[in-house]
């Protein structure tokens, strides 16, 4: 979710992707999904850890694929697609 080879990471997270075309042997340069950073709360309002992470999905139409996330950016959870 992070890329902490990134030039300008900060502790804040931030989705990336890469894709692949000869069945996984090699893999693109990771690239940037989200178009904003944001740093994940200790916990929840009620007290729960957040794991963004556990929920990121990818999912495929038409022949092309689209990445979904949620984050709280705003303050308040929320899901994003890139």
């Amino acid at each position: 979710m992070t890329d902490e080879n990134d030039e300008l990471f900060n502790g804040m997270l931030e989705v990336y992707g890469t894709t692949s075309s000869d069945g996984s042997l090699s893999f693109s340069q990771n690239q940037r999904i989200s178009n904003s950073s944001w740093a994940v709360p200790l916990t929840t309002p009620v007290g729960i850890r957040s794991n963004y992470d556990d929920y990121n999905q990818m999912s495929a139409v038409n022949g092309g694929f689209f990445f979904n996330w949620g984050d709280d950016r705003s303050g308040k959870d929320l899901m994003f697609m890139g």
